[in-house]
């Protein structure tokens, strides 16, 4: 048993190696480069624990707890380690005559790897002074005008109204997942990682100045509500026909549209229902801010903006100029110009044209600008899709006797989205990332905050860097989780295989 695991190991690590470095020269034999492989791993081991003592005596000498500095100074020597490794393995294998490219690339590759863990981890570890994020917290995801609120007795505390959605959310996030995991550890391990995290933003005594203890309450509640709906629903998906899963997941989307305007409406209530007396005056929009707003602005695009590629796409197909020539011209036309361009149109612009009908703030028009920018280009990503439907399905369906908008809303959409969701997901993110423009109208977006987050506290002044690197990491966080998700839809619908979008 030993000796079968040993040398499942053994072709396991001449297997990486030959992966990372290429292959050995001809004249290299199987037992000789095994060997050459012993001698390098404990060369390249004693010079990773010189680089250890080095990097963690220099550490030291800088203001950082004891674990910050072991850690930085593990990362240097593994990163060591693996650069020492790369270049004996690269000359005494002779790999650099006949793969001279790929040797060059491999010491290329673990140089900068050493360099970037060794200057990056340098500052987020032991110069980077992260109490400015948590002094900030609440800022930061909310906004200052709310925040008031929360830390201070003489303002009215609005932040109630963010409770319901983040409970409506969490319901939709667990029944989402359950209709599209096969197995439950798949959701159960990384959605307990980031609940962990999110307990630990909000929990985190240093520079907290508000009360954690009713937001700890509130949010092991709604990572209650998401565990308990995946729960159900994964139970009845797993006994449940596939027709009646699909139907759950139409309910998952007009949930999610629902909830989109709930949010609106609970921050922000319109007047009639503020005058019935149904809800008080809440929050208005100019005074939204945080991650909050990019996260509502990224969700508008993608709800609003597609309901508009929707309109837009079958209105240039068709064959009436009622409808083609309208929609042609504003998706030409909305193209045509940068979402910048567009933003200041909003701002300055379209007050003037909607007034009569709608005062609409910054904050709300951004949202019209935003969604109809991205909805004209996922209008003509689906115009592609719809013209690869094959003509054999729409016939079939009207022969079954289904009207043309049936048959567009039930054969043609589907299939157009499921083969260009790719495309329609690179948008997304696309549109989750233009949302920081929204600053350049005074928004205070995360972004925004950011970026000025130095210099409202004497404390932290010139400390400009960690709150944009924060910034730059969750929002990287959300393309890459988006990335994740649209691969495992993909995945579930066969478009990860060659050949998978001809199926239907």
């Amino acid at each position: 048993m030993i000796e079968k695991w040993l040398e499942r190991a053994k072709r396991g690590f001449l297997y990486f190696d030959e992966n990372v470095i290429g292959k050995p020269a001809k004249w290299v034999t199987p037992s000789w480069n095994y060997y050459i492989s012993r001698i390098v791993v404990p060369i390249s081991i004693l010079l990773g624990l010189y680089e250890l003592i080095d990097t963690a005596d220099f550490a030291s000498t800088f203001q950082s707890s004891n674990a910050k500095v072991y850690f930085y100074a593990i990362l240097v020597a593994l990163a060591t380690v693996f650069v020492c490794w790369v270049v004996l393995l690269v000359i005494l294998r002779g790999t650099f005559i006949n793969h001279t490219s790929n040797a060059c690339l491999s010491i290329i590759s673990s140089i900068i790897i050493l360099k970037a863990i060794s200057k990056f981890g340098f500052f987020i570890l032991i110069e980077a002074d992260w109490d400015i994020i948590w002094a900030n917290r609440l800022t930061l995801v909310i906004g200052a005008d709310l925040t008031y609120g929360v830390t201070q007795d003489d303002v009215s505390n609005e932040s109630w109204r963010l409770w319901p959605p983040v409970f409506m959310v969490s319901l939709i996030i667990g029944t989402s997942y359950a209709t599209t995991v096969k197995n439950y550890k798949q959701f159960l391990v990384p959605f307990s990682i980031f609940s962990l995290l999110c307990l630990f933003f909000v929990w985190n005594p240093n520079h907290v100045n508000y009360e954690p203890q009713t937001s700890l309450i509130r949010l092991t509640a709604a990572l209650l509500c998401t565990y308990v709906s995946f729960g159900l629903t994964y139970r009845y998906c797993q006994s449940a026909e596939e027709y009646l899963v699909n139907k759950v997941k139409s309910w998952i989307g007009i949930a999610s549209v629902i909830t989109f305007f709930l949010t609106i409406v609970f921050l922000d209530p319109p007047e009639k229902i503020v005058e019935l007396g149904i809800m008080d005056e809440g929050v208005p929009p100019q005074d939204w801010g945080g991650l909050f707003v990019n996260l509502l602005l990224s969700v508008a695009a993608c709800v609003i903006g597609f309901f508009i590629s929707i309109l837009l796409a079958f209105g240039r197909r068709s064959e009436l100029p009622f409808f083609k020539f309208p929609s042609v011209t504003i998706i030409e036309l909305v193209r045509s110009g940068p979402l910048v361009a567009w933003l200041f149109i909003a701002f300055f612009l379209i007050p003037d044209i909607i007034r009569p009908i709608y005062e609409a703030d910054a904050v709300i028009r951004t949202i019209l600008i935003i969604s109809l920018f991205g909805g004209c280009y996922m209008a003509e990503v689906l115009r592609g899709g719809l013209q690869a439907v094959p003509s054999g399905q729409i016939e079939a369906a009207m022969a079954l006797g289904l009207t043309p908008i049936q048959t567009k809303l039930y054969v043609e959409l589907p299939s157009a989205i499921r083969t260009t969701l790719p495309a329609m997901v690179g948008i997304f993110i696309g549109l989750w990332k233009d949302t920081t423009l929204v600053y350049l109208l005074g928004v205070l977006d995360f972004f925004a905050l950011a970026k000025v987050l130095a210099n409202t506290d004497r404390e932290f002044l010139g400390n400009y860097r960690e709150p944009l690197i924060f910034a730059g990491f969750i929002f990287w966080s959300v393309a890459f989780y988006m990335s994740r998700i649209s691969k495992g839809i993909e995945a579930k619908l066969g478009l990860g295989n060659e050949g998978g979008g001809e199926a239907t």
